[in-house]
């Protein structure tokens, strides 16, 4: 079983991500940055900064018309995953360590967004035999199967 990460104030949080204490109380006033409130401050996840760390800089853009809109979006930890993946097999411990997630939120992640994350190329390797009855940071199960690496496979649009 993984340690739990201790959560951290909004000025540790400001220096992770560049900006200032005051943008991240914004982001967590907004509800795009989840956080619990701890006397005169607020304690934040290290995890829930990846929903705001691979965010665009700059306003978001004004809404397309339905004939030029693209594809619906994925849901935020769906979209920081497929971005933190490469076209290279990670192993699921990889994966997860590089998002500062633990290995069940991996394993959440997926089996909610399973459909869409495939869709948009999210790639599970089946786990060989020694990784499926190793140690349970080595895979992740969906669906009753057992994956120990994953990929992204780039769609090319002809």
């Amino acid at each position: 079983m993984e340690a739990p990460v201790a959560p951290i104030t909004t000025q540790e949080a400001a220096d992770l991500l560049g900006v200032s204490a005051r943008r991240v109380r914004a982001l967590i006033q907004s509800g795009r940055l989840p956080a619990t409130k701890y006397g005169r401050d607020y304690l934040i996840n290290n995890y829930d900064l990846a929903a705001v760390q691979y965010r665009s800089p700059g306003r978001p853009r004004k809404e397309q018309t339905p004939a030029t809109a693209p594809a619906p979006k994925l849901p935020t930890s769906a979209a920081i995953l497929l971005q933190s993946l490469s076209t290279n097999r990670e192993t699921v411990a990889t994966v997860y360590r590089r998002l500062n997630w633990t290995r069940q939120q991996l394993q959440q992640t997926i089996s909610t967004h399973h459909d869409a994350l495939t869709d948009a190329g999210l790639r599970l390797h089946v786990a060989t035999h020694a990784d499926a009855s190793g140690r349970r940071e080595r895979y992740i199960e969906i669906a009753g199967k057992r994956y120990s690496a994953l990929s992204h496979e780039q769609h090319h649009n002809t």
